[in-house]
């Protein structure tokens, strides 16, 4: 059911439906009264989860403290990337905004 109670899924009738955070001020889309605090218990957790192992994950691919491999980061060379990768503020450190583009937007 939609939030107007409509008998179909939400995706038949995508982009129909009013904002919910102005079209439901009071942050509630359904019935309230069938909202309970310990449903959203296991799927929190599970997301919680999910992003721990994410994060190590991460973490043990690329270790805090280390720069990866620029190949595995970027369609840039090394040497291309040198002046952006130094120590902040030490000579010959360039700005990552001072990067040209490349790719489709790069008429700008």
């Amino acid at each position: 059911m939609d939030p107007f109670g409509r008998p179909h899924r939400w995706s038949e009738g995508e982009g129909h439906f009013a904002i919910e955070i102005k079209a439901t001020p009071e942050g509630v889309v359904g019935k309230a009264t069938h909202g309970d605090a310990r449903k959203a218990k296991r799927p929190m957790a599970a997301i919680l989860r999910y992003l721990t192992l994410v994060n190590d994950e991460i973490l043990a691919a690329f270790p805090a403290g280390s720069v990866p491999p620029t190949e595995e980061v970027t369609l840039r060379t090394a040497a291309e990337m040198e002046p952006y990768l130094r120590e902040p503020l030490s000579e010959g450190w360039r700005s990552v905004y001072a990067l040209p583009r490349i790719g489709q937007d790069n008429h700008m």
